[in-house]
């Protein structure tokens, strides 16, 4: 009886061992899993798991604002919608600027009259011996063939033999319409007197006209102004009452004529370009 007694009180032993045994374990399993486990004795050494850095939701901003910089247009980016400025025209290696241009050129007799010095042809050929006509026929192909397409154009040839117009309207500077200007130009030979204000009102009356490239290599001594003072005064006023601008040049004026002959012809060019907005050039 006695021995049974004992039996029951050794198996209730083991049997409470082995619960505490158990829930030890499963609160120590707990603990490690919570990063709160401690050590039973301060000589006890426990690996504890470290937590995982995170991410600062910072970034988030910063792409935003880096998408939303990328869609802004640059301050200073250039306007494309900006038009372009037609080029000036080189006549005589001179700037004219304008874009509804006409050519008023001089083919009198002394335009015979040699230069004095070789010069180049639109094509890079040299002339050796050429006379103002064949300089004033060169300088033209250039400045045709060097026109933007933005500009409309005509051409005058005046001598007291005839004022004659290459076209009575404007037209585009086309490959075609250069050409055709070139050969009309080239066609002509010197002859006759200087009525300078003549061929000008014929270029001054084609519609549209804002620009005139007036040369001459003489003095007026025809038309309907026969005298420099006269003349000039004239040419100004028609000018102004068009709004139109007058580039003027003088040919080799003292190849032909007196100091003081070619010196009233000259400034009455310099006097033109003056109230008109454009400039004189003495051509060598």
């Amino acid at each position: 009886m006695r021995l049974m007694a004992v039996l029951v009180a050794v198996a209730l032993v083991m049997m409470a061992g082995v619960l505490v045994a158990g829930l030890t374990g499963a609160q120590v399993a707990s603990a490690v899993a919570q990063n709160v486990y401690k050590p039973a004795n301060n000589d006890e050494k426990v690996d504890l798991p470290v937590p995982k850095p995170t991410r600062s939701t910072g970034w988030q901003d910063t792409e935003q604002e880096d998408t939303q910089n990328q869609d802004q247009p640059e301050e200073n980016a250039e306007d494309d919608t900006d038009e372009e400025e037609t080029p000036p025209i080189e006549f005589f290696d001179e700037e004219v600027e304008g874009d509804r241009v006409v050519f008023v050129m001089d083919y009198t007799g002394s335009m015979d009259a040699p230069v004095g010095h070789a010069i180049t042809d639109e094509n890079g050929h040299t002339i050796s011996n050429p006379t103002k006509m064949d300089h004033v026929k060169a300088e033209f192909a250039k400045a045709v063939l060097g026109m933007s397409e933005n500009v409309k154009f005509s051409a005058v040839m005046f001598s007291s033999s005839g004022i004659r117009v290459w076209k009575r309207q404007l037209m585009d500077a086309t490959p075609q319409n250069k050409s055709a200007a070139i050969a009309w130009v080239r066609s002509f030979s010197p002859w006759g007197g200087t009525p300078i204000y003549d061929g000008f009102a014929a270029g001054a009356n084609i519609p549209g006209t804002k620009t005139i490239i007036l040369h001459t290599d003489g003095v007026v001594n025809s038309g309907k102004y026969p005298n420099p003072s006269s003349c000039g005064e004239a040419i100004i006023n028609l000018a102004k009452s068009k709004g139109i601008t007058v580039y003027t040049f003088g040919h080799c004026l003292a190849t032909y004529y007196g100091s003081s002959e070619a010196n009233a012809g000259r400034q009455m060019l310099k006097k033109i370009a003056q109230a008109t907005g454009g400039t004189y050039t003495e051509v060598n």
